[in-house]
């Protein structure tokens, strides 16, 4: 099987993210598999406002969320210093 850019160059008909690797039997059921990619699509989509929002907040603000989170009173910060 060659890989799934080489396929997607010579035009293969297969949906995107199919790499027909499914070992646990996840697509036997069409409607679980239609529920489980409604769902993984929201989450991509959830993700990517999440990430905008990180952005905005970095260029409103001028500190990313760590910093952010670092000045909160009373955090604890569980990693060592550096």
């Amino acid at each position: 099987c060659p890989p799934a850019v080489i396929q997607a160059l010579k035009g293969a008909e297969r949906a995107p993210g199919d790499l027909g690797f499914d070992p646990l039997g996840c697509g036997r059921n069409p409607e679980t598999l239609a529920r489980r990619q409604l769902t993984e699509l929201k989450n991509g989509r959830l993700a990517m406002i999440a990430v905008g929002g990180m952005v905005h907040h970095y260029l409103l603000v001028g500190r990313g969320p760590i910093e952010f989170i670092k000045n909160i009173p009373n955090f604890k910060n569980p990693l060592p210093p550096f």
